[in-house]
Formats: C-alpha cells, structure tokens, sequence
C-alpha cells in the first residue's frame, strides 16, 4: 500500500511538472500526418475569402482548393523539426487549373535569431478581436508555434493554363532581407480564418513568366499515419480530380 501510495505521489509530481514545464514553453505540433482542407471563413473572420492557397496574379489563382481527396501535412519532430505540405490544388473558377502542391517547413528554432525582425516570429492576428483569449475568444496566440517555408517549395502546375509552369516560393519577409515578422504559424485559429486547427503562411512565387505573393491557409485536422501522394499518384489522380471538381461546378450552376 505504501509503494503504491508513493508510486502514486511520483505520478502526481511528475504531471505537475509536466504541465507546468508545458505551460511555460512552446510544443511543436504533434508529429504524425494531418489532413489539409481549405480554410472556410466563420463568424471569428467575417469574410468570404475560402480557400486553401491564394495566388493572385494566376489564372483562378484565387480559389485553389485541395481536390479530389485533402492535402497532407507531415510534421517530423527531431534534429531538424520540419514540416511538408503536399497534395493537388484544383481553381474554383478555372476547373482545368491545376498543382501539385510541394512546401517545405523548418522550425523557425533551427535559424539564428538575427534572421528575424526583432529576433522572434510574431503571431499574425487576422480574426476580429473577440476571437481572441484577451478579449474573452478561444484563440491563445501564445499557444502557436511558427516555421519558415524553404526554398525547395514548389507548386507544379499540372492542367489548364497552368501546365508545366513550375512556382518556386519562398517565406515573404516583410523587412529587408530578414524573415518576418509574420512566419508561417500553425495552431488554434492560426489559419486567419476561423478558429479551428489551422496553418497560415505567406510566401514569394516566380516561375513561367508569373511573379507575385500569396497565401496558403488551411484547417488540419487527424494526425498520426498517412500515405504521401507521390507524384506520379497526384497526376493520376489529376483525371479524377477534373471530372469531380466538374461535375460539382455545374451542379453549383443547376440550383
């Protein structure tokens, strides 16, 4: 009874700690596979901009939604704390439009502070002020964790008037030649949009006569397994994608 009592105690203290240690620093995201769907406005946002990845200046370049099946998130906790975003992007507006979609993530941990505006990432607050926890909402900023999007991020444009123009993209900084100070940032209502689960980061692209910034925002959802889409399977599945993402525009026409 006694060992069990004390096994107990031991139990007990080491939660304690374990919470106290948790509240005090940031986690990483939970390693494991997410899925990635399009980031829907709700009354947090009061807008109407859905989507998963905005790229103005391309053509339907602002409605790209994960399509036929949800992108993945892979979040890989080690020496080097990464992140993916893979999966295909089909245009609202252009149904034949197509990417592949290839981000890059890395802890924002892994640079030197002198890479940043004022040496840290800061959260990028794009909710109305209630959804924030100093004003009563369920949004606790200093619970989000942020990264940089790499240099070996792509979209590779797979249909439509977007075939074989590949997007190289990098993190957009807002100062100079450093990061931030907004960064890539991942967790509840981190997405911009609404207050769920979510990623948001900002980005440079060029490529195929195109050059600009955009956006992605995306709602995570699930975590552990997951099967990577290669991309010879994100091309077949292009044929697939075009007649489902089709079929549900002119149903949109019909009501």
């Amino acid at each position: 009874m006694l060992m069990t009592t004390t096994l107990l105690r031991s139990a007990v203290i080491a939660a304690a700690v374990t919470i106290a240690a948790g509240s005090v620093a940031q986690a990483l995201p939970a390693a494991g596979t997410y899925s990635a769907t399009e980031a829907v406005s709700d009354s947090y946002h009061g807008g109407n901009h859905d989507h998963s990845l905005w790229l103005p200046g391309i053509p339907g370049g602002t409605d790209f939604f994960f399509s036929p099946s949800a992108g993945e998130l892979t979040v890989t906790n080690g020496p080097s704390n990464t992140m993916h975003l893979e999966g295909l992007i089909f245009s609202q507006s252009n149904v034949t439009d197509a990417f592949i979609v290839s981000i890059d993530f890395q802890h924002y941990s892994e640079f030197p502070s002198s890479a940043f505006v004022g040496g840290t990432p800061t959260p990028k607050k794009e909710l109305l002020s209630s959804a924030y926890s100093n004003n009563g909402g369920p949004v606790n900023t200093s619970t989000w964790d942020y990264y940089v999007l790499l240099e070996s991020s792509k979209l590779i444009g797979v249909g439509g008037t977007v075939a074989g123009i590949t997007l190289d993209l990098t993190q957009r900084p807002n100062s100079g030649t450093l990061y931030g100070p907004y960064l890539t940032q991942i967790g509840i209502g981190a997405n911009g949009k609404n207050v769920e689960f979510g990623l948001s980061t900002w980005f440079n692209y060029s490529g195929g006569g195109y050059s600009g910034t955009g956006d992605v925002n995306i709602n995570l959802s699930g975590g552990g397994g997951g099967t990577s889409i290669a991309e010879p399977a994100a091309l077949a599945l292009f044929g697939l994608g075009l007649a489902g993402v089709g079929l549900a525009a002119r149903r949109r026409r019909s009501v």
